[in-house]
């Protein structure tokens, strides 16, 4: 794509969005020809590690007050806040860990969405690379390969949307990072692949249990009550009363949940892995694992803190 024509697509597909932030924002001529970025009620940051493209920037736009350029290390500095982080054409250049330092850095800025490379078949596919050390050699890039978000070590859902290229094996994948912030936390390539198999499994049994709950008046709020009281320090009254006592017992037989109900309780109240049905991905060497990432989808999930003991 020329022109950056992937932000006019993200643009018209956010109509609501009133901020962008670009990183590795570039030279200005394009940035100009973005038909966009020509809006002027739209305000654009574009940022950049080179020094020269944002003196030249922040000259060749002095009179545009809506766009703002700034030298920043977006792997490793602060992002400003805006509704939308474009991160196109600069993953495939970085290491894997400097690759989850951006995602971080782009969950911390509070936007609502970014925008990421999405490649679809390479075979070097999220292979790890090096950045050069020497001060010689910081001038010029690392050898370029696809990224892909959903492939290991990244395990992420799903985009929201994807966006075709020029490149028949590259699309820009918008994220809404309400969506995925989860996936961008305590991460390594064995934990990133279990809270993937983890979440899958947990909403496979929360979707069986759910539809007979909403069957009730008030039944979001007990569905939502009976999975936090999961969190909490394992007792007999717990275990009793969100299933031998009614209405919890008739909502549960009604949709014949109740394996899908104590994998979730077992799972994050009880040091039972045995009685686990369908996760067999959870061993005795990853359990306590399992048990943390289940707890803290639990509390994502249903907008708690995930900093709780």
């Amino acid at each position: 794509m020329s022109t950056k024509q992937h932000i006019t697509l993200l643009k018209n597909s956010l109509p609501n969005i009133n901020s962008i932030l670009e990183i590795q924002c570039g030279g200005g001529y394009d940035i100009e020809n973005c038909i966009a970025l020509q809006d002027k009620n739209l305000n654009y940051i574009g940022v950049d590690v080179v020094d020269e493209h944002i003196l030249d920037n922040r000259q060749y736009f002095r009179n545009e007050k809506n766009k703002i350029f700034m030298v920043l290390d977006a792997s490793n500095e602060p992002l400003p806040k805006t509704d939308l982080v474009v991160c196109v054409g600069m993953a495939p250049y970085l290491p894997i860990a400097n690759i989850w330092s951006l995602l971080e850095n782009i969950r911390d800025s509070e936007a609502k969405y970014f925008a990421f490379d999405f490649y679809h078949i390479d075979e070097k596919l999220n292979s790890d690379i090096e950045l050069p050390e020497d001060d010689e050699d910081k001038n010029s890039k690392p050898k370029k390969r696809a990224i892909n978000l959903c492939r290991a070590p990244f395990y992420f859902p799903k985009p929201k949307f994807l966006f075709l290229t020029d490149d028949i094996a590259h699309s820009i994948a918008l994220y809404e990072i309400s969506d995925v912030s989860f996936y961008m936390d305590w991460h390594n390539d064995d934990i990133s692949k279990l809270r993937m198999q983890l979440v899958n499994r947990m909403e496979e049994d929360m979707n069986a249990l759910r539809p007979s709950f909403l069957q009730e008046t008030n039944g979001e709020e007990m569905f939502k009550e009976m999975m936090i009281k999961f969190l909490e320090t394992a007792t007999v009254d717990h275990h009793q009363k969100y299933y031998y006592d009614e209405p919890y017992k008739t909502i549960i037989d009604r949709c014949g949940g109740l394996v899908a109900r104590n994998n979730i309780y077992f799972l994050v109240s009880r040091s039972e892995m045995k009685r686990l049905s369908g996760y067999e991905f959870v061993t005795v060497d990853n359990f306590i694992h399992a048990q943390v990432i289940a707890k803290d989808f639990i509390r994502w999930k249903f907008g708690l803190s995930l900093w709780v003991d």
